[in-house]
């Protein structure tokens, strides 16, 4: 069954908008996640053992985060490619042989969104691990 372009195009469009809304859910439920989960290690500062538990689980957290939104920046960027081919008539195209043949490592992209979390992620985690890493050293130093 062969599919008009304009169907394929519009089916395109949806999964575009799909993987934008994934992007923005996910991204919009594990950012304050990530701060909650810090803010429980900075309250419990005299536990040492859970605050290096919900520092790592933080952590990875904010990595699977940033994995899921490159991974949805590269469908869409890979789904953006599609719709140009199809308005430029290059090719006969169906979306689904073409998202089968979509694999990150060869469709890798970082849009501004994932280069603001990537970047802003990085540098919070600096300065407050920095912050957490020189509290305990000074509790070390004045409790002898």
């Amino acid at each position: 069954m062969k599919l008009e372009p304009d169907s394929i195009y519009s089916e395109a469009g949806n999964m575009l908008r799909h993987f934008s809304n994934i992007r923005a859910a996910i991204c919009s439920f594990l950012i304050p996640s990530c701060f909650v989960i810090i803010g429980w290690a900075l309250l419990n500062f005299d536990y040492i053992s859970l605050q290096v538990y919900l520092l790592i689980a933080e952590i990875v957290l904010y990595l699977c985060m940033t994995y899921c939104s490159v991974y949805f920046s590269s469908r869409i960027y890979f789904l953006s490619r599609v719709l140009i081919a199809i308005e430029g008539g290059k090719e006969t195209i169906t979306v689904y042989n073409r998202l089968d043949r979509f694999r990150i490592a060869r469709h890798f992209y970082i849009d501004a969104f994932d280069k603001i979390i990537i970047f802003s992620g990085l540098l919070v985690h600096l300065i407050l691990y920095t912050y957490i890493l020189i509290s305990h050293i000074y509790k070390m130093g004045g409790s002898a």
